[in-house]
């Protein structure tokens, strides 16, 4: 049950990421979508920067461009380890 629910929050946190922003992952936003408690979030993932740092490996192993644009403005460090050539797709998708 623990990994169903982790997997809800994952995916909720990667389509608000996808839809929006990165930056629009917030507990009460992703709990809301994955209709969970606020709590299940920092339960499986600790906090929202380990949320977020768990969305931008999946953008960067899924090549989802726009996130991974988004964190390389931001510095994250998650982004940082994209692929030269993955990073500057996601670049070209972003600003075109």
């Amino acid at each position: 049950m623990k990994d169903l629910t982790k997997q809800r929050i994952l995916k909720a946190a990667i389509k608000i990421a996808s839809s929006q922003n990165f930056k629009a992952i917030t507990r009460d936003a992703v709990a809301s979508l994955a209709k969970v408690a606020n709590g299940a979030v920092n339960y499986h993932f600790g906090t929202v920067t380990g949320l977020k740092s768990e969305v931008m490996k999946h953008a960067v192993e899924n090549e989802i461009l726009t996130v991974i644009a988004e964190g390389l403005v931001d510095n994250h460090p998650v982004a940082l380890t994209a692929t030269a050539q993955l990073k500057e797709k996601a670049f070209k998708q972003y600003w075109v």
